[in-house]
């Protein structure tokens, strides 16, 4: 299975005290950055946010961003409400006071700074926003990992098309070599007895069996076939990471350019770059895989 390292994903919904918009985004990067806007009577989510974001995302620079639409904060809409028994209590103190010592006058505001006097009811409870955010927050996390699935499902297709191809230039590569093999063969023939025209067939032979050896691309050949075989397997089995891919397609390189070194022939040459093609291709891919 494959994850796409960009993706977006956005959530609104819309409540009394205002509208909520969630917007994540993700961009390709080598590693994980995690940047967080939220407004500052939010802050605190933060942690929780990241928490989430790191348990299910490896690479990629995210964007998570709050916007609250219309909303009024609830400590500018609070209702005071006025303590009538502990008044009644302190005017009753102070009248106490005047009756024994007249002199002084009663500052009102004092009075109902007094703590307990003025209390504030909070017309919606912060702790229940908070939920709510988070929930919000959390369905649209699950719709940007659908998202990077999504993508990563269309990148898969990708790969699996070029190694399509890359089995098919690898059964045309050794159907053709059989008669590769005896044209080289006749070339080395023929230089061996322009050059050495007094050879003893013993000798012949001897080099006959070195030159086919040299030539012989069998190996590299299922070599490559392993490795785009393990390539087929992991994208449709585990969560595969651009990490994993990387080093196989390295040694896709390696085994084509010890083929180009051992047979020099037009068609062999071809079949080559054709090859090395389709593997950069891939890697181009796998740079936007998670």
């Amino acid at each position: 299975m494959i994850y796409s390292v960009t993706a977006y994903a956005q959530y609104k919904i819309e409540k009394t005290w205002g509208k909520i918009l969630w917007e994540i985004k993700s961009t390709k990067q080598n590693f994980l950055t995690i940047h967080i806007q939220l407004p500052k009577t939010f802050y605190n989510l933060k942690q929780k946010i990241q928490k989430t974001i790191y348990s299910k995302i490896f690479r990629g620079k995210i964007e998570c961003n709050l916007f609250l639409i219309n909303y009024y904060d609830n400590k500018k809409n609070e209702k005071l409400i006025l303590n009538k028994k502990l008044a009644k209590k302190l005017t009753y103190f102070i009248q106490w006071i005047k009756k024994h010592n007249p002199e002084g006058t009663i500052d009102i505001l004092k009075f109902l700074q007094w703590p307990g006097i003025i209390t504030q009811k909070k017309e919606k409870n912060i702790n229940t926003i908070y939920n709510i955010l988070l929930i919000s927050f959390n369905k649209t996390f699950n719709k940007f990992i659908q998202n990077k699935k999504k993508q990563g499902n269309k990148l898969k297709k990708k790969i699996q098309k070029h190694l399509y191809n890359i089995a098919k230039e690898i059964t045309k590569i050794n159907k053709t070599l059989p008669n590769l093999l005896i044209t080289q063969k006749k070339i080395l023939l023929n230089q061996i007895k322009i050059k050495n025209q007094h050879i003893n067939n013993e000798k012949l032979e001897q080099e006959k069996i070195i030159f086919l050896q040299k030539i012989n691309i069998t190996k590299e050949l299922n070599h490559l076939e392993t490795h785009i075989q393990k390539i087929h397997n992991m994208i449709l089995k585990t969560h595969t990471m651009n990490y994993q891919l990387n080093p196989i397609l390295q040694k896709c390189t390696q085994e084509i350019h010890k083929i180009t070194s051992k047979i020099f022939h037009i068609y062999i040459i071809k079949k080559s770059k054709k090859l090395k093609t389709l593997i950069k291709k891939m890697q181009k891919i796998i740079q936007h895989i998670e």
